[in-house]
């Protein structure tokens, strides 16, 4: 009883890592598509078969790429899990956590760590351009949380009067940045 039962834990996190990897690849794919589309057409220069193809390439990288870290993810948190989990009952973490999700708060910042070195962090203009968009999220969301958890001077501001403000300090210092230093930029 006791095998199949650890079977059974082995197949639900497999197919938690495999559905994982499939969302991955339809979500890129569906977020690259239109982006990939617009700025080819715009911005490319060459022959309609050329773009055609840059377009299909982007797509492709994004989707196997977000497959690839979610994928990635769900295998070290299942991992994670599995040396978590020690042989007396008194001992363990809620061992009855849905598969694929964390049962320790450490386990997401390991998980997406090894995730995004193994595969963000082979450079490539779409893991760069996707890794800047990761930090601009986690820069907003951390001030939103130091609001939340009552941090001055986050306390004392909401979104709506803190938005303004960092769009222009982003935009006044990207000009300065493009003007006396566009390499930097690149």
């Amino acid at each position: 009883v006791k095998s199949n039962k650890m079977s059974n834990v082995i197949m639900q996190l497999a197919q938690t890592v495999v559905s994982a990897g499939k969302q991955g690849a339809s979500y890129g794919a569906r977020i690259r598509l239109p982006h990939a589309f617009v700025m080819t057409i715009l911005f490319q220069k060459g022959s309609w078969e050329y773009k055609v193809r840059r377009i299909v390439e982007m797509t492709l990288v994004h989707g196997k790429n977000l497959a690839m870290y979610a994928a990635t993810y769900k295998a070290v948190l299942a991992i994670l899990r599995t040396l978590s989990l020690s042989p007396s009952p008194s001992s363990r973490p809620d061992s009855f956590t849905e598969p694929g999700r964390p049962i320790a708060s450490w386990h997401p910042l390991v998980a997406g760590g090894v995730g995004g070195y193994l595969v963000w962090g082979n450079y490539s203009g779409v893991n760069y351009q996707i890794s800047l968009y990761v930090l601009s999220r986690v820069m907003v969301a951390s001030a939103r949380l130091l609001a939340e958890s009552k941090v001055e001077p986050f306390k004392s501001l909401s979104f709506q009067q803190v938005y303004p403000w960092g769009t222009a300090a982003t935009w006044s210092a990207v000009m300065y940045l493009w003007e006396y230093h566009p390499r930097l930029l690149q």
